[in-house]
């Protein structure tokens, strides 16, 4: 959430003032209540969306559960038949909600780091931008997806052709594993007895050798998520500024009436 903060607000610093700012005085930028706030932002969303679809999971197996209470075979079959469909549509209703929260919370984050608003002003602020503008978010949502699956083609070639790479920062990564579980082990052994040095060993050295055999590929990974957040906040930007400037409807007054008295 640091990060992701001081990426809108460098970006949307930047677009009003020319100044570049380096990473250390970004991360500054991102430390502060507009992080916290993001963090407020998907809890207030993620809770209910996740209570909502709970619901509907076991809502989906009650008729398999009431179906096995039955004797007869038909009972179940019907009660796993509909267990089946109701699961399988919840999953696609799942992955459209999803995708729809993902780019509706895109511009709740703008709103509130851009333009300081609080949890609730950041999702009414960002819900206002998308009704207003809705094909040009879905044309951006577009070119995004093309984008991150070119990527993926990207990165799964870049695997292949950089095997040689990848050899070396496995081992690099079981070295640094390797030796940082060996020194916990010593150090848990002095006042740790049975499996727990083991333990601990473990629980340290395996992070650190999946961060070192990945570190390339999760470099570029940052580097295609600083892309988004930019592409996303300049999306916000603009279309803010379209909807701002956009008049209001008002309605239309037919000049002939206008000053006629009306009929006694």
């Amino acid at each position: 959430y640091v990060s992701e903060a001081a990426l809108i607000r460098m970006v949307g610093e930047y677009e009003d003032t020319g100044e570049r700012r380096g990473v250390w005085q970004g991360l500054r930028l991102g430390l502060s209540r507009t992080a916290w706030r993001l963090f407020l932002i998907d809890l207030v969303i993620d809770i209910p969306v996740i209570l909502a679809f709970l619901l509907l999971t076991a809502l989906a197996f009650t008729p398999l559960a009431f179906g096995l209470r039955g004797s007869a075979p038909s009972t179940v079959i019907v009660g796993s038949l509909l267990t089946t469909g109701i699961f399988a549509a919840g999953i696609g209703l799942a992955v459209v909600a999803g995708t729809v929260l993902s780019v509706l919370k895109r511009f709740f984050r703008q709103a509130c780091a851009l333009e300081s608003l609080g949890v609730i002003a950041s999702i009414r602020r960002g819900w206002a931008v998308v009704r207003r503008k809705p094909a040009d978010v879905l044309v951006m949502w577009l070119i995004m997806l093309g984008i991150t699956l070119g990527w993926v083609v990207v990165m799964a070639l870049s695997f292949l052709v950089l095997f040689p790479l990848l050899l070396l920062f496995i081992g690099l990564g079981g070295a640094a594993g390797a030796l940082s579980a060996y020194l916990v082990f010593l150090l848990s052994s002095l006042v740790l007895e049975g499996a727990l040095p083991v333990l601990l060993a473990v629980v340290v050295g395996l992070p650190i050798f999946i961060l070192v055999m990945l570190a390339p590929w999760s470099c570029l990974g940052g580097l295609m998520e600083v892309f988004t957040s930019s592409a996303w906040t300049l999306t916000y930007r603009e279309l803010r500024g379209a909807v701002d400037t956009q008049p209001d409807q008002v309605p239309v007054v037919d000049a002939a009436s206008v000053g006629a008295v009306p009929a006694a």
